[in-house]
């Protein structure tokens, strides 16, 4: 069984605002403390899959950064998105070019952003989610145990146990559920039925490319001829077909109507840190009072706050429930219940003409 790896890094990562900025977005900063959100993902993967069977994903935006933080990476190992088309694309750029390599691969998909806390328990765990999709008959995902109700996820409904490999139980997935409604979102956690959806999905690559022609027909005739173009046009090529293909993801063209899904669960210490409240719960940088601070300064009767400040001093005083974030140029201030809805903020300092700050 060869394993590949397909890192998907071509997202904006908004939500991280003002630090995570357009030209150089959450994945490539190191708010989870050390190295590149970017770098640790791909650290871990090292300890399963060879490092010439990794493949970032990104657009070509990203290709500098990808390059400055993985510098032993090779051309061909960069797969480079003309346009975003989400991870339905991304996916078959990925599957296309690892097909060529070897048809029965082995396909991990992930993405390049999430915490984890215990990286020789995740390798375990992928290495057994392989396993199960390495028969090509099965996709494998990893779930994760919920411990709130949170409607920023998706959910799946685990069903009968399917096997057992190296001590890890795999469930035949019933249903995906994509961001529920909070009522619902509460009653899952409490029927201990459903994991979070972890966004980590594994399969064999002939598995993924048969049903890409299934279930999106577009995108696969699109790649059809991407792949049938001669080499000196295909880079021509994919900018022309990625232009018409479908913008959806992974999880609604596909997962949402596959029957033949497996799910892991995943214990492993897994967040998405999806937008600035997340460093509470993953950040090494948690102080007293509830705070995480990554500034130098004083912060007097500062409780439940984040603040983050890598270039200037901060002198806080009499806060709580804030974030903070200010990076040079741009300044944050928002209440930690409001920062999930950083789109809108955004959307505001564009139609206010503050375009230089995104």
């Amino acid at each position: 069984m060869r394993i590949f790896a397909a890192v998907m890094a071509g997202g904006s990562g908004e939500r991280f605002w003002p630090l995570s900025r357009r030209n150089h977005p959450k994945q490539f900063l190191s708010i989870l403390g050390g190295r590149s959100i970017i770098n640790q993902t791909v650290s871990r993967l090292e300890q399963l899959v060879r490092r010439e069977d990794i493949f970032i994903v990104t657009v070509r935006e990203y290709r500098d950064l990808v390059a400055k933080h993985l510098p032993w990476i090779n051309k061909d190992q960069l797969l480079i998105e003309p346009c975003g088309r989400d991870t339905s694309a991304g996916v078959a750029l990925a599957a296309a070019e690892i097909h060529r390599r070897d048809p029965r691969g082995v396909m991990i998909m992930l993405p390049s952003d999430h915490y984890i806390a215990d990286r020789d328990l995740y390798v375990r765990t992928l290495a057994a989610a392989a396993s199960a999709a390495s028969g090509g008959r099965h996709v494998a995902t990893i779930g994760i145990t919920p411990t709130r109700p949170d409607t920023g996820f998706g959910y799946i409904l685990k069903g009968e146990v399917h096997s057992v490999i190296d001590s890890h139980t795999v469930h035949r997935a019933l249903r995906f559920t994509e961001k529920p409604c909070l009522e619902k979102a509460v009653a899952f956690v409490d029927s201990g039925n459903y994991f979070w959806n972890s966004g980590i999905f594994v399969w064999r690559v002939d598995l993924i490319r048969q049903l890409i022609s299934t279930f999106l027909p577009g995108l696969a005739e699109g790649f059809r001829k991407f792949e049938e173009a001669p080499e000196k046009e295909k880079e021509r090529v994919l900018g022309e077909v990625y232009q018409a293909l479908p913008k959806i993801s992974v999880d609604y063209g596909i997962l949402e109507k596959v029957e033949y899904i497996l799910v892991i669960r995943g214990d492993f210490g897994w967040d998405d840190v999806g937008s600035w409240p997340a460093l509470h719960r993953v950040s090494p940088s948690l102080c007293g009072e509830g705070n995480v601070i990554q500034a130098r300064g004083v912060f007097l009767n500062t409780r439940d706050s984040i603040i983050v400040s890598p270039r200037r001093v901060v002198a806080a005083m009499g806060i709580s429930g804030l974030v903070v974030v200010d990076d040079g140029q741009n300044l944050l201030i928002c209440g930690k219940n409001e920062a999930q809805d950083m789109k809108r903020l955004l959307q505001a300092l564009q139609e206010e003409g503050f375009e230089e700050s995104l």
